[in-house]
């Protein structure tokens, strides 16, 4: 592995993804944090991969009652990925977290584009 860095963030992802399913999420957290900082480091992490780690960290931080960890994932994950990937339901609960702390016209502002998508419609 050494010398190979582009092999170990598919190893991470899965790793993290497996300690998730094991209820351990400060273990997945840590995995998935080294994944996000190899990606910051060197580009040999894929788009596909960032997307994943970023959702995850996002549900185990709600899960752990961290709002502003799944804010702070989930705004990340929009401004770098939605224009490549379809990102709605991400749009979706962090609308949904503001909406639960009573903040009203965040949540507006993060679910007015879910409107204008035909594709994103829920109904």
């Amino acid at each position: 592995w050494r010398g190979q860095p582009d092999k170990l963030s598919k190893v991470y992802l899965r790793l993290s993804q497996l300690q998730s399913g094991q209820k351990q999420s400060a273990e997945a957290l840590k995995s998935i944090n080294t994944l996000i900082n190899m990606a910051n480091d060197s580009s040999v992490v894929t788009d596909s991969d960032l997307v994943s780690a970023y959702q995850l960290k996002a549900d185990l931080s709600l899960k752990s009652n961290k709002e502003d960890d799944a804010i702070e994932s989930y705004r990340t994950l929009l401004d770098k990925f939605e224009e490549k990937f379809p990102l709605y339901s991400s749009r979706y609960n962090l609308g949904k977290i503001y909406f639960d702390q009573g903040n009203l016209k965040e949540a507006e502002k993060v679910w007015s584009p879910l409107s204008d998508r035909a594709e994103a419609q829920l109904w």
